[in-house]
């Protein structure tokens, strides 16, 4: 699942991934949450600033009821302080965009093969 309010990133995101995996899209942080309760989902892409509900809120939610499920917490800020916060609510790993198609790939892979 990709959590993404901005539809550039996602059609972005979209295009290295919808090949290889089937793709779900929120568009805000509750759609997030929402989304990853109802759907048996593998992993989430999770945008660091969401409407709605931030990404960092709906990753802890999404934690607190799904502690399996991976987040992937991406941002265009590389600040240390947001990966902290990010992997302080339960995000399994963070990127900072743009992420590289390898990159991006490794790390879903990596994340579905601890799931």
């Amino acid at each position: 699942m990709i959590a993404e309010d901005d539809s550039s990133n996602f059609m972005y995101f979209d295009a290295l991934l919808h090949s290889k995996y089937r793709i779900l899209w929120a568009k805000n942080g509750q759609e997030a949450v929402d989304m990853a309760l109802e759907n048996d989902v593998d992993v989430v892409l999770m945008d660091y600033k969401m409407p709605v509900l931030t990404g960092m809120e709906a990753t802890r939610i999404i934690k607190e009821k799904k502690p399996g499920l991976k987040v992937v917490v991406q941002t265009a800020f590389a600040m240390f302080e947001f990966r902290q916060q990010a992997m302080s609510v339960g995000a399994d790993e963070f990127l900072t965009k743009p992420v590289s198609c390898d990159t991006l790939i490794e790390t879903i892979e990596k994340m579905i093969s601890e799931r």
